[in-house]
């Protein structure tokens, strides 16, 4: 089989490295050649095409996994975004979903089906606190009117 060309390894190269694991290149070409080779220059043109279908379906699943944090964010479950505001989030997020998730696992167990299920329940909960935001406005303003026709109300 043949081996990458120049620009398939420049490619290899950039997608560990905008996945953060360039320092374990080794390993990964390792496990990916199943122990033929540690060199990127070795792997043949099948086992790119595997590294590609499983670095897309990652992808796949970091974009979801970034959708359920801009739900939390709109639920205001987190919010910042200075890097410990990120950790100090990612660790809500979980006890969230260990806690309270329709699915008991932390967001990086999480399979893509699993996912859905919480990006699901997200939406739910915006969509609630949106309802509730909207009877908490309407009960206000019928106060205020209440309130210039000199029409005293009791609280609830």
């Amino acid at each position: 089989m043949t081996v990458l060309n120049n620009h398939q390894i420049r490619m290899f190269h950039a997608l560990l490295h905008s996945a953060g694991v360039m320092e374990n290149k080794r390993d990964i070409i390792h496990t990916l050649t199943n122990g033929r080779t540690t060199s990127s220059r070795q792997i043949n043109q099948k086992e790119f095409k595997f590294f590609l279908e499983h670095h897309n379906k990652v992808d796949t699943k970091n974009s979801m996994r970034r959708k359920i944090f801009a739900l939390a964010r709109e639920c205001e479950i987190i919010y910042g975004n200075s890097h410990d505001d990120m950790k100090m989030n990612i660790a809500k997020v979980n006890a969230f979903l260990l806690s309270r998730g329709t699915v008991k696992k932390k967001v990086s167990e999480l399979s893509c089906y699993e996912i859905k299920k919480v990006i699901n329940q997200f939406q739910c909960i915006v969509k609630s606190n949106q309802k509730s935001s909207e009877k908490k406005n309407h009960f206000t303003e019928v106060n205020s009117v209440l309130e210039d026709l000199n029409i005293k109300t009791t609280s609830l």
